[in-house]
């Protein structure tokens, strides 16, 4: 083994799993909300989901923890692994993206050949198999996956952001600024407020750069939030049973109440922080029940649930039974995508991508061309 680069943590976050499984859930319900046809339709879920768009900021905080945790040490200058280090990271991350989201695109072709009619251009359809959709380029074909799009740019640059978020020299504060300054530009950038973007960090369109900052700025704070667990301070109180529910039950109270998005965002690195830290019940409820597993199936969920709802039988006003049928068909369609499509696709994808960064090590750390093993992330 490479003793230059660093191997990932060995054991899973369960209870951050979970807490991906609840991010899903928000989000989900969010869009269920959006495609209701009369706002007065089932009014606690308009009531629990005013805000459910910043489920998917949750998602960036803890895709920028989990990444600095599992790979951080990779591009520590003192145990550098140059290019190859770079190479095994992307081929691991695109490993675990790309064969599900790649099919989901194919999915919406085949659908549009079917009905004679396919509305993408080939700069479109590139642009989507690349994952580049996002980056200001083009429309996206699975609308959730402009996130997934937005979260590759942030895997780009990750080098960069662990030079800016972890690093010993580097303030902490000048980080944070950053982190500001891009919600700043984001919360006060594109469109006004109004029937597609239904608050000021609920920045999503494709041909502006206003995604890409909204997931660099999420994803850096969550290392940041990494960086903090370093503290003496930070552990003794993220370690409290009381500490997580906590921060999960401020969030959803501003979430409901409408408060501003910033102040949402501001909890989240600590609900992170403490839901990885913590014990008791409710790291039991995310790390072993129910959510735990939605927290394994949270990238198909994403990556299948608007096809699926703009595809189901409705009544023209939905009703809670139909939309619990609707939950149960989405729930097991992706449990068969992960099972079917998502795990081996990943196995797929890293074995050939190892493959060739093991035939490409000696050009790019000479005398390091032993294979690097860890779980899959």
């Amino acid at each position: 083994m490479d003793a230059s680069i660093p191997v990932a943590p060995a054991e899973e976050s369960r209870a951050l799993t979970g807490l991906r499984g609840l991010a899903a859930l928000i989000v989900v319900a969010f869009h269920i909300k959006l495609h209701l046809r009369h706002e007065s339709d089932l009014p606690l879920l308009q009531w629990l989901t005013h805000k459910g768009y910043l489920g998917v900021d949750l998602f960036f905080v803890l895709s920028g923890f989990v990444m600095a945790m599992t790979y951080g040490g990779w591009f520590d200058r003192s145990r550098f692994g140059g290019l190859l280090a770079y190479v095994r990271f992307m081929v691991r991350r695109i490993a675990r993206l790309w064969p599900l989201h790649a099919t989901m695109v194919c999915a919406f072709l085949l659908l549009g050949l079917l009905t004679s009619a396919v509305p993408y251009s080939r700069n479109t359809i590139g642009a989507n198999l690349l994952l580049v959709q996002a980056w200001g380029l083009s429309a996206a074909i699975n609308p959730p996956a402009w996130s997934i799009s937005t979260e590759m740019f942030a895997y780009a640059a990750f080098p960069l952001l662990v030079g800016a978020a972890l690093k010993g020299r580097t303030p902490a504060a000048l980080t944070a600024a950053g982190i500001a300054i891009g919600y700043w530009a984001v919360t006060h950038g594109g469109p006004p407020i109004g029937p597609g973007r239904r608050g000021p960090l609920d920045a999503y369109f494709n041909y502006s750069w206003l995604p890409v900052l909204r997931c660099v700025a999420g994803f850096t704070l969550g290392m940041l939030a990494w960086r903090l667990t370093r503290k003496a301070t930070v552990l003794r109180i993220a370690r409290h049973p009381s500490t997580a529910p906590c921060a999960l039950a401020a969030i959803l109270a501003l979430m409901v109440t409408g408060a501003d998005d910033l102040w949402v965002v501001a909890i989240l690195p600590a609900l992170v922080i403490a839901t990885h830290l913590g014990r008791g019940l409710f790291y039991k409820a995310l790390g072993y029940g129910p959510l735990h597993r939605l927290g394994l199936l949270s990238y198909a969920v994403y990556l299948l649930h608007l096809f699926l709802f703009d595809r189901f039988r409705f009544s023209p006003i939905p009703t809670g039974p139909e939309l619990a049928a609707y939950l149960v068909v989405m729930l097991a369609a992706a449990a068969a995508a992960h099972a079917l499509i998502e795990v081996p696709g990943r196995h797929l994808v890293r074995h050939w991508g190892e493959r060739m960064a093991s035939r490409l090590s000696p050009r790019l750390t000479p005398g390091t061309a032993r294979p690097l093993h860890g779980p899959p992330r």
